[in-house]
């Protein structure tokens, strides 16, 4: 037996076709299956590390020094030293570790990176390697290798001593959090909880835990939390509230009020009970609306209290003796603050609809809480797309884009300008209105020739160069007529003195490049008196209407009156002001701009309601007065006309006002739910602003 082929042997222990052998031949078979499969055995596990007395006196020598090498704090020496020695011995290891553990306390965590990585690599069966794992997992998360430190921590987590886990598990959900793995970070949270030893560590998770289910956790990891969680979990009533405000926010109101009323089935004394009661209460009254209430929201308080005030007057104008109540909330002006004061009106006094509110920073707020609460609003914010939200906003306000469209459309479909140019101050409304008005002309095949920026600050803009640039006089060198004079001065003049007169000459008389017929200046009226004169030191003309002054230039360039080029100067509703007609004199004649609302205007709509706001206030309204007013008429008419007792019902009426007449003009609501109306076209005459007909030449 003992002469049987080795191949034949091995063939029969992994699994060969049993042979029927007897006696002696069986035990020895026996025997020698046990030797190879204990050496097979052998082959495959990890080394056992062997004691000190393994080593020859030099080998120990070294292992002392390199011991108290790392004692000093010595890593490197330390490492060096064990370089030498075999690495499956257990007094190597436990200086490994030893150097590990210095650098640890040290902050070098890439070195204890390293260390503790080669001691588990070489020496798995190490007596502390749990404890290397984890001091291993802390060096990851500083080196904020995050992933890893999970994988490292998270598998020796449940052998840990238990006085070992309250530490070890908040090193856990950082690096969960640190690695984005937001769902696990929640688990080892509410681990932390479990295993919190004061009420001030355990409310620290917990508010960790909100933070983390409000703002991380994605739908779908909630969703599972829910669902493996037990009802005895101190997570389970969070995750299963968190879930239900995730239903509302998805308008799914069947598994939000199923989910709340699991949540105060399972867990009546819950911290989270209160908020549930809350909320399927007020999802309860959702569905009922009060057809004789509207709702406003707008700053009342903080410094855009002004503003709200101003809405308030021609919004309780319009629905004065009308049966309307009407409930207020203070916005002040806050993101948060408007959204919840949304909640409130359409929850707790099941408002029909909400009006409000101004300001761009809580109108969207307001917005999103509006389409969760399946309200209709009608913003009065200037913000740019702030109907996007969805289908249950709308907006009333004078907006850039409007008037970049208004202006764009008058130049090229009245006047039959096809180029322009722009000169903007850098501040968001002049950037906006530029960037609408640039895309308007482009869409009616106008050409832009020039645009210049200038700083919010600047008064001198004659001296900063910025209407040099617009007109090519700030980069001579740049202009062919001008080198070439400059040369032939230069060439045939050798007389210093007069050489510099005839240059300094020639830059006076050297034309500006006006290659523009209309200029467009997004500004409010002080800089507007600065920069109209400005203008016409450039040889920039720009008060064409008036006649007289056209006859005094032409004479003074030898020109005829006919031949002299002006520029139409135009202005968004910054302009209309009547400190403008002082500030810009003759320079500012003939300029036309736009604006949302024009208390002197001869529509029939704009003058009755002036007249009736100075009869109730003594004051000349603007035009969030005209704009509160009007929305408010809309409101009343619907009701009062259609009567809807629904807010959808609210909602349809709003998307079929057609030519509504209001104070500022005849209203649509077009598909963007926008209130759509022409502007005020407005003039500069002699000394007074006026309004001119959009479809007449001025």
């Amino acid at each position: 037996m003992n002469g049987l082929p080795v191949a034949w042997l091995f063939a029969l222990y992994v699994g060969a076709p049993l042979l029927v052998l007897k006696g002696d031949a069986v035990r020895s078979l026996s025997i020698v299956l046990m030797s190879l499969g204990f050496g097979l055995c052998t082959l495959g596990c990890p080394k056992r590390v062997d004691s000190q007395s393994d080593l020859d006196a030099t080998a120990r020598e070294k292992v002392a020094e390199a011991r108290r090498q790392a004692q000093s704090g010595k890593s490197d020496e330390a490492l060096k030293l064990l370089q030498d020695l075999p690495q499956d011995n257990q007094a190597v290891a436990e200086v490994l570790f030893q150097v590990g553990e210095g650098q640890l306390a040290s902050r070098d965590f890439a070195g204890a990176r390293k260390s503790y990585g080669d001691l588990l690599a070489n020496f798995p069966l190490f007596d502390r390697a749990d404890l290397a794992k984890y001091h291993l997992a802390i060096a990851l998360i500083e080196l904020k290798e995050y992933r890893d430190a999970v994988q490292s921590l998270g598998t020796v987590y449940p052998r840990l001593p238990e006085e070992d886990r309250p530490a070890a598990v908040v090193h856990l959900a950082r690096a969960a959090e640190g690695a984005r793995l937001w769902a696990d970070a929640v688990r080892w949270r509410a681990e932390a909880m479990r295993l919190a030893r004061d009420e001030g560590a355990l409310k620290v998770e917990e508010q960790r835990i909100l933070e983390l289910l409000e703002t991380r956790v994605p739908f779908l990891d909630v969703a599972r939390l829910a669902q493996e969680l037990q009802p005895d979990s101190p997570l389970w009533a969070v995750v299963q509230f968190k879930l239900a405000k995730i239903y509302a926010h998805l308008r799914d109101r069947p598994r939000m009020k199923e989910t709340l009323e699991l949540l105060l089935a399972k867990a009546p004394s819950s911290p989270w009970a209160p908020q549930a009661r809350a909320m399927l209460e007020r999802a309860e009254r959702h569905a009922v609306a009060r057809p004789d209430t509207i709702g406003v929201a707008v700053p009342l308080s903080g410094k855009y209290k002004a503003f709200g005030e101003s809405v308030m007057a021609g919004l309780q104008l319009a629905l004065a003796d009308s049966g309307l109540k009407v409930v207020v909330k203070d916005t002040a002006g806050d993101g948060s603050q408007a959204r919840a004061a949304i909640a409130a009106l359409a929850t707790d006094d099941q408002v029909l609809a909400i009006v409000g509110p101004v300001l761009s920073a809580e109108s969207s707020d307001a917005a999103a809480e509006a389409e969760l609460q399946e309200t209709p609003i009608v913003t009065l914010t200037r913000s740019e797309g702030i109907t996007e939200a969805g289908p249950w906003v709308f907006r009333n306000m004078l907006t850039s884009s409007a008037q970049a469209r208004a202006l764009a459309d008058w130049a090229t479909r009245v006047k039959g300008f096809r180029k322009f140019a722009v000169l903007y101050p850098n501040i968001p409304y002049g950037t906006e209105l530029t960037q609408f008005f640039w895309d308007a002309i482009e869409a009616a095949d106008g050409e832009m020739r020039g645009a210049e920026t200038y700083d919010a600050d600047e008064t001198n803009f004659g001296q900063k160069g910025t209407i040099k640039k617009l007109v090519g006089r700030y980069y001579l060198d740049q202009r062919e007529e001008y080198n070439a004079r400059r040369r032939e001065i230069i060439e045939s003049i050798t007389d210093p003195y007069r050489q510099r007169k005839l240059l300094e000459g020639l830059k006076k008389k050297l034309e500006p490049i006006v290659d523009f017929e209309a200029l467009l200046i997004p500004d409010y009226y002080k800089n507007i008196g600065l920069i109209a004169p400005a203008l016409a030191v450039e040889d920039v003309i720009t008060n064409a209407c008036d006649k007289r002054d056209i006859e005094k230039i032409a004479k003074t360039q030898g020109k005829e009156p006919r031949d002299i080029k002006a520029v139409q100067l135009l202005g968004g509703n910054g302009w209309n002001f009547n400190e403008l007609v002082e500030r810009g004199g003759k320079f500012v004649q003939c300029s036309v701009f736009v604006d949302g609302f024009f208390a002197a205007s001869d529509r029939k709509e704009t003058r009755d309601f002036v007249i009736e706001f100075k009869k109730a206030t003594g004051k000349d309204p603007s035009l969030l007065e005209a704009e509160g007013y009007d929305t408010g008429r809309v409101l009343r008419a619907i009701v009062e006309g259609q009567q809807p007792k629904t807010r959808a019902a609210m909602r349809e009426a709003l998307l079929k006002v057609k030519d509504f007449p209001g104070a500022t003009g005849r209203t649509t609501v077009n598909d963007r739910r926008e209130f759509d109306k022409p502007l005020f076209l407005l003039t500069i005459d002699r000394d007074q602003i006026r309004e001119i007909d959009a479809d007449t030449r001025s």
